[in-house]
């Protein structure tokens, strides 16, 4: 491992964390799986289904499934857009956001005992990939870089 460079070392820490805290979470709530607990996250408000499966890397076909569970386990509704009629879009029931907002908590705590990081240390990495680039917005959770 010591011939290989340093960014992919912080790569591999990363996927270490992330390993770590969807075995913590998904013995924490309801066993939801590692893409359920990214797509609650990622709705943080209404959001189209199409940009949901942008936003989670999978087919539009497995986020129909997903938000079909979700809204099985009152966590979601469908909605039509308010800014397009046709389209629907998907957001968080009361019971939804009560665990999305349990989850970031939790998630957040796990990554904080698994790093050694403080939240300011964060912070300042997510400049860094900010002021790089690295981070556009697109990723809907996060804001553009010009922000």
């Amino acid at each position: 491992m010591k011939d290989l460079p340093a960014s992919m070392l912080v790569l591999f820490q990363f996927q270490e964390i992330l390993g770590r805290i969807h075995k913590s979470y998904s013995e924490y709530a309801d066993k939801l799986t590692p893409t359920e607990t990214n797509m609650l996250l990622h709705l943080g408000e209404p959001v189209r289904m199409g940009k949901l499966a942008d936003l989670l890397f999978c087919l539009p076909s497995n986020v129909t499934v997903l938000v079909d569970k979700f809204e099985k386990l009152g966590l979601l509704q469908r909605q039509r857009s308010a800014e397009d009629r046709r389209a629907i879009e998907v957001a968080l029931t009361s019971k939804g956001q009560a665990l999305r907002t349990q989850t970031i908590k939790h998630i957040s705590k796990v990554i904080e005992e698994q790093s050694g990081l403080e939240q300011e240390d964060f912070e300042k990495i997510f400049d860094v990939l900010k002021q790089k680039s690295m981070i556009d917005g697109s990723c809907g959770a996060c804001p553009s870089a010009e922000s």
